[in-house]
């Protein structure tokens, strides 16, 4: 069973999903652009009946660990940990939106190196990894950024909302590589 206790860095809190967050969530997700490449959501009407729907019988299956992001007090998106595998020593990290006034701001930076160190440290993860559609190249740049291996393209893995088809680039870190660089900074 994954648990994790709120993580806290600088002026950024990642704590647990809960009902307390919805009303906020709700309205920082009103925003279209931020589901441009959400697989499952075309509109912001959709958040509540599928994100939120989602994530929370996921939170209660323990199959999913959704976060809450705060950038100085203030709601600024969400992420997850799933598919964690405490045998195989791996973890997924996704489900990953920002309100648009917090792109190119270096937070999904920090919010990453934040769940890389927890999931190497504390998790005693070996693996890593991310899965973006191909078509969100900001995503795939910022993984990159953190050194994350490009392993692959699932072509055609996931039908968006429009019916189109999502090929899915996969891309991880070993705690290896994580260590390395993380001494480096």
């Amino acid at each position: 069973m994954l648990s994790i206790n709120p993580m806290q860095q600088t002026d950024v809190r990642l704590v647990a999903l809960s009902q307390d967050h919805v009303k906020d969530l709700e309205k920082i997700a009103e925003d279209p652009r931020i589901w441009q490449h959400n697989p499952q959501i075309a509109h912001p009407h959709q958040f509540a009946s599928i994100w939120l729907k989602n994530a929370f019988k996921k939170q209660a299956e323990k199959d999913q660990f959704p976060l809450v992001i705060f950038k100085q007090n203030r709601m600024a998106g969400s992420t997850r940990y799933y598919e964690y595998d405490a045998k195989h020593r791996h973890i997924s990290i996704g489900y990953t939106w920002y309100h648009p006034d917090y792109w190119g701001s270096g937070l999904n930076t920090l919010v990453k190196t934040m769940m890389l160190h927890y999931a190497f440290s504390e998790l005693n993860c070996e693996r890593v990894a991310f899965s973006i559609d191909s078509e969100n190249r900001r995503s795939c740049k910022a993984v990159e950024k953190l050194g994350a291996v490009k392993e692959g393209i699932l072509r055609h893995h996931l039908v968006r909302p429009d019916n189109t088809f999502r090929d899915t680039v996969c891309y991880s870190i070993l705690k290896t590589e994580w260590i390395t660089r993380e001494h480096a900074l």
